[in-house]
Formats: C-alpha cells, sequence, structure tokens
C-alpha cells in the first residue's frame, strides 16, 4: 500500500520533464504586415535564449536573445517552428501560425487641414504638398506620394477654375500661385493619387478640401 503513493509522484515528475513550455508572439500586434520589422518575442521556461533555434517558412527573422523582427514577404498564414538545442540535438518544442498582412491603405492629409475637411487660404498656400497619414500605424514606415492630379472647383463644383497632373510630391510655382485666388467655399480636390512605400507603387483614396476662410 506503501508503494502506490510512490508510484503515482513518479509518473508526475516525468510528466512535468517532459512538459513543452514556449510562447511566441509579436509584440505589437496580433498579425504582421510585409514591408515593415514587425518585432517579435519568444520565451520558454526549459531553454534559455541561446538555446533557442526558430525556423520559419515564406519569412526572414533577424535578431537573437529571444527578441527578433519578422520580414514578411507573402499574405497568408505563415508558420514558425521553435526547436530547443539539447547537447547536438535540436528538440522541436513548438510551432506558431502568424497571420500575415499587407499594409493598410494610408489617407492623404494636408497639413494645417482640420478633421471636417475644412481648410484655411492661408494654411494651403503654406503647404508645400500632401502627405501619407501614418498617424496610428506601429510601425515605422515610409510611404511617399509620387504623382497626383489637383482639381480646384468653384461654385460648389460647376466650375474648374484649375486642374494639373503633377509628378512629385509637391504643389508646383503654378498651383500654389492659383492657392492666392482661391475663395470662400472653393473646392480643392487631389485624385489619382500614387505613392510608393515598401510594397512599391500602390494607388490611394482622392482627398478633397473646401475652402474655408
Amino acid at each position: 500500500m506503501k508503494k502506490k503513493p510512490l508510484l503515482v509522484l513518479s509518473v508526475i515528475t516525468i510528466t512535468a520533464l517532459h512538459a513543452q513550455h514556449v510562447v511566441l508572439g509579436l509584440d505589437k500586434m496580433n498579425v504582421a504586415y510585409i514591408g515593415v520589422p514587425n518585432p517579435m518575442s519568444i520565451a520558454s521556461d526549459i531553454y534559455s535564449c541561446d538555446q533557442l533555434v526558430v525556423k520559419e517558412d515564406g519569412i526572414l527573422l533577424e535578431g537573437k536573445d529571444c527578441q527578433y523582427n519578422l520580414h514578411a514577404t507573402k499574405v497568408g498564414v505563415t508558420e514558425i517552428e521553435i526547436f530547443g538545442l539539447r547537447g547536438h540535438e535540436l528538440v522541436k518544442i513548438g510551432v506558431e501560425a502568424i497571420r500575415v498582412k499587407r499594409l493598410p491603405d494610408f489617407a492623404v492629409a494636408v497639413a494645417g487641414s482640420n478633421s471636417d475637411g475644412t481648410i484655411s487660404k492661408s494654411k494651403l498656400s503654406k503647404c508645400y504638398g500632401p502627405v501619407v497619414n501614418t498617424a496610428g500605424f506601429p510601425y515605422q514606415t515610409a510611404v511617399t506620394i509620387t504623382a497626383f492630379t489637383i482639381t480646384v472647383y468653384r461654385s460648389g463644383m460647376a466650375e474648374i477654375l484649375f486642374q494639373k497632373n503633377t509628378q512629385s510630391e509637391q504643389f508646383d510655382p503654378e498651383t500654389r500661385k492659383i492657392f492666392q485666388q482661391l475663395k470662400d467655399s472653393d473646392i480643392v480636390e487631389l485624385s489619382n493619387i500614387r505613392a510608393r512605400g515598401p510594397e512599391g507603387s500602390k494607388k490611394l483614396q482622392n482627398l478633397r478640401l473646401t475652402l474655408n476662410n
């Protein structure tokens, strides 16, 4: 009768020694994005950081000491395998699936414009050009406007006062001169906006501003 507790204790001890404990997670969001470094951490209560080895499918991992940057190359679900180094043997201790998405469609903004889509002539005249608004996105990413069409309407969009295609990120001197002629309730619209970022060139949504002097 006294052997039974010892037998139960032995089974429990062996199970605990063979338990696999590893945690892998993205540091900022629950998905990874193409074109930006996605910080990722790995932790184990069995292996130290220098004993952990990660293998990935369709991504690049850079880093060490349980801290990595994940560089995804394709949309979908990618699997990361975690191994522990035991002597000269790699022991698989976990697999983590990570969703990968494209960068969101960022909005275009003009410095000085209000949240209701209005802007004063003085602020518009001082603006060098439209920018891509990445505020709120937790990763650093460079997205630059490369081309756009600017159209200035008068009389409730019944009359086109000015229109020009621009192959840059700035308002040219001719456009800035037109800004000096704007009146209250005139409308400035940016369309055919192209921007270049980590994923290449893409089209962004139009921006429409109403003059409110």
